[in-house]
């Protein structure tokens, strides 16, 4: 299971939880991340803030380490959804709705 909660200062952190232990995950620079998804591998992926606060990247998390994939275009983008081999749908905010999602692009962890 993956998820994240709020720390005493009002950030938070992205987590796993794992033989009942919840295990915080770290972010790409900036002050919080979340996870949306994990695999049978245990390969995670969701979103976090970088250095500065100044971009929403989406990532994957795997072997203890966090890995920026950046964005396509603008300052966000989230990993939503990963599969069995590591592929990412990576979305991003389009259109004037708050709601409005597109998936912008996939990738596979591990293959830059």
């Amino acid at each position: 299971m993956v998820g994240y909660s709020y720390l005493p200062d009002r950030n938070f952190r992205g987590f796993y939880w794992i033989n009942g232990k919840m295990t915080a995950m770290g972010t790409l620079g900036g002050d919080w991340s979340q996870a949306y998804a994990i695999n049978d591998s245990g390969q995670i992926t969701g979103t976090a803030y970088t250095k500065g606060n100044v971009a929403d990247h989406a990532f994957i998390f795997q072997n203890g380490a966090m890995k920026d994939f950046g964005t396509l275009t603008g300052t966000i983008s989230v990993g939503t959804a990963i599969n069995t081999s590591g592929a990412v749908v990576d979305t991003r905010r389009c259109g004037a709705r708050a709601n409005s999602w597109c998936i912008t692009r996939s990738f596979i962890a591990g293959r830059g």
